[in-house]
């Protein structure tokens, strides 16, 4: 390395409120840190997965009474696949804990949390390998409904497995 040449820590989330939610994130964000002379290009992440998710929030100013977890019990718990050709997979509430969030990057899992409000707005931050994502859905009757690259519209719906699950409940 050159005199003078500046590189960057890796560095992890602050902490949210929720120690379960922090746990689920940090053990899968732990499993994709890259080290050494690739540590210069990374994104420093200088808010927990909460923090970014209430500022992303605020950007929806129509949408009240937030909750981060589910509305009710079921409601968006397992995994998502588009309904188009690229089956892209969104995922709620990984190994049970409330409020995790988790989607495709580029042939990698991203891993964060979400939100919804009153109306049925799905806001959700994620990050992998130190690089956050923001993304929104509308669930209405079923079915997410958001952007994914250059579709402005995707659906995605409820995998059979845990279409099963919910009405077992």
């Amino acid at each position: 390395m050159h005199e003078g040449s500046q590189t960057q820590k890796n560095t992890v989330p602050k902490r949210s409120s929720k120690p379960e939610v922090d746990n689920v994130i940090h053990q899968k964000m732990g499993a994709s840190q890259e080290t050494g002379q690739n540590t210069a290009r990374l994104l420093t992440v200088n808010l927990s997965p909460r923090e970014e998710l209430e500022k992303y929030i605020e950007r929806f100013k129509n949408e009240t009474n937030w909750k981060f977890n589910e509305r009710h019990p079921g409601e968006l718990k397992g995994q998502w696949r588009t309904v188009d050709k690229n089956d892209s997979m969104v995922e709620f509430n990984l190994n049970g804990v409330e409020g995790t969030f988790s989607s495709d990057f580029n042939g990698n899992r991203s891993v964060g949390v979400y939100a919804i409000s009153e109306t049925g707005r799905v806001v959700c931050y994620s990050s992998w390998n130190e690089i956050g994502l923001r993304t929104h859905f509308k669930l209405e009757m079923g079915v997410l409904t958001g952007s994914r690259g250059p579709s402005p519209r995707v659906q995605w719906k409820r995998t059979h497995q845990d279409e099963k699950k919910s009405e077992s409940r």
